[in-house]
């Protein structure tokens, strides 16, 4: 019988002992177009299902080893790419009740000598369930504009890969994918062409992906993409392609074209890597130094460990620059710190208002305590009465913090080695800052851009140039509070970007002036530095 190719994909497994059920029946349903793979035991049937699960599993209620009702328990107990549908192959004896098998997770049940005609009219049946099941799935798992994974799902699916890969001793990576500057598409183009944009950059990726691959939205314009049996370096030229593929995208806004980048981070599984949110979070650091150093580019996580392949006198000159350097000099201050015994309530509403993620907790006296993030507020505000709890209860007491006086090269080892974003910078206890990521890459970028291999006390400026400069941006600053005060109530963004504009230059200044001093392009430096010189 020549069966529809929907029916000719479908996947079957027949689980029987006796060759007088097996045999017959997968002969009826290979006859009939099937894929059809065969077990003689309850254990090879489950070692069958947790490598390649099929669509449907036929199982005798007599197998050795483990019965047709412990399988079916088991089946249900694993977490499956997709749902089993599970046929009882058994006479109806009083030992052979088919409320059981329904009771052990059961969808059917046929007798084992039925014929071949009752057995392909049951598998169309379940056939058309399984259909109706997957649209249903995928209107709940699925983001609704670009179909793909939603991030709920995305981390169910990564959860279940990463059990695979511990258990097989496989390779795993995923790849987090960035829309660089895709904000001011929305903010240019309009939202219409936006939602273009992400469509475009999910058919780009999925016509790149095998069909064992997970493609996920993660958020407005990120997407995640899991990649099973594949390492970090395999991972990191897929996403190259996938990145070059993405600048080719052009869409049509009225007359103006539009052209998409992309900057893409790598990582790989770990034996230490718990969960999904670890892998993602590798996937991230990779993700925010690619940005950070240029965006339009694929980064591995591996590819951090760089700074450890320097050289012998490469790693001393480096180490020389950071530990000439303490955390309070690179710190970012003011810092939002939030009371032991504040409410929940209250820390949500800070966080909103100030437009943070996280923020050190104190005591009473000051000291350091703990940190909270938006994501412990989640995992505990699930009622009004959580809300009113105080921000002690909820907090991480592991915080990491180093003292003002550190020098930087220590901070800078821990970040790089480890998922922690940020830590925190103290004062006898009290926080007095915060040294993230980001923090660094931008330090560290200014130094780089500025540092001539040449350093000599012959090359250094007046300290009145940058006392000059940095008295144009406190002028600056007052002014601003001025035309603030004075605009009270009426349009205050154009004296905004004015006085921001002016401070934006005097900081230039004081850089220009720190290039003279390691003599790097002196006489550029020197015509800025001039030109900036002129009265306000």
């Amino acid at each position: 019988m020549q069966s529809p190719s929907a029916r000719q994909r479908l996947s079957l497994l027949v689980a029987a002992h006796d060759p007088g059920v097996l045999g017959p029946v997968s002969a009826s349903l290979i006859e009939a177009g099937y894929e059809v793979r065969q077990a003689r035991d309850g254990f090879e049937a489950l070692e069958i299902v947790r490598g390649d699960a099929p669509e449907v599993l036929l199982a005798d209620w007599e197998l050795p080893g483990m019965d047709g009702l412990e399988l079916c328990r088991a089946i249900r107990r694993e977490k499956l790419s997709r749902y089993i549908h599970v046929v009882f192959l058994a006479p109806r004896t009083a030992d052979h009740d088919p409320l059981q098998a329904l009771a052990a997770g059961a969808d059917d049940f046929l007798a084992d000598s039925i014929n071949p005609a009752e057995l392909l009219a049951r598998i169309r049946r379940a056939e058309a369930a399984l259909e109706l099941l997957c649209r249903q799935t995928a209107l709940a798992e699925t983001d609704p504009l670009t179909g793909a994974l939603n991030r709920r799902t995305f981390d169910a699916v990564c959860e279940r890969e990463i059990q695979r890969a511990a258990r097989f001793q496989r390779d795993l990576s995923c790849a987090l994918i960035d829309i660089d500057l895709f904000k001011h598409v929305n903010d240019t183009y309009g939202h219409a062409v936006g939602d273009s944009a992400l469509q475009a950059v999910t058919e780009v990726v999925r016509e790149r992906s095998r069909g064992t691959d997970y493609v996920g939205r993660y958020g407005g314009d990120e997407f995640c993409v899991l990649l099973p049996d594949t390492a970090e370096a395999e991972a990191a030229g897929w996403a190259e392609r996938v990145r070059a593929a993405i600048g080719d995208i052009a869409l049509s806004a009225g007359n103006a074209t539009v052209r998409l980048k992309a900057t893409v981070g790598v990582a790989q599984w770990r034996q230490n890597v718990a969960g999904p949110r670890d892998l993602l979070d590798l996937a991230d650091q990779a993700l925010l130094t690619a940005k950070h150093s240029g965006r339009d580019r694929v980064l591995s996580f591996g590819d951090l460990g760089a700074f450890d392949a320097l050289n012998g006198q490469q790693r001393r000159d480096a180490h020389a620059v950071l530990t000439g350097v303490v955390a309070r000099q690179v710190m970012t201050t003011p810092i939002l710190c939030l009371r032991n015994d504040d409410t929940l309530q209250a820390a949500a509403d800070i966080f909103l208002r100030m437009r943070v993620n996280s923020a050190p907790v104190v005591d009473e006296l000051g000291k350091l305590v703990g940190i909270i993030s938006e994501k412990d507020l989640l995992n505990v505000a699930l009622s009004q009465e959580s809300w009113r709890s105080p921000v002690g209860e909820a907090m991480k007491t592991s915080v990491v913090c180093y003292d003002e006086e550190t020098p930087l090269a220590v901070i800078w080892e821990f970040l790089r080695r480890v998922t922690i974003r940020r830590v925190v910078v103290v004062q006898d206890g009290a926080p007095v800052g915060v040294i993230s990521r980001g923090t660094l890459l931008r330090w560290i970028g200014n130094w780089g851009v500025l540092r001539d291999r040449t350093m000599g006390a012959d090359a250094l400026v007046p300290l009145e140039g940058f006392d000059r400069a940095a008295l144009g941006v406190a002028q600056e600053l007052d002014l601003l509070r001025r035309e603030l005060a004075a605009a009270r109530g009426g349009e205050v963004v154009p004296c905004v970007i004015h006085s921001a504009t002016r401070m934006q230059e005097q900081v230039q200044d004081l850089l220009a002036l720190s290039q003279i001093y390691y003599r790097f392009q002196p006489d550029v430096c020197l015509g800025a530095r001039r030109a900036s010189e002129q009265p306000i």
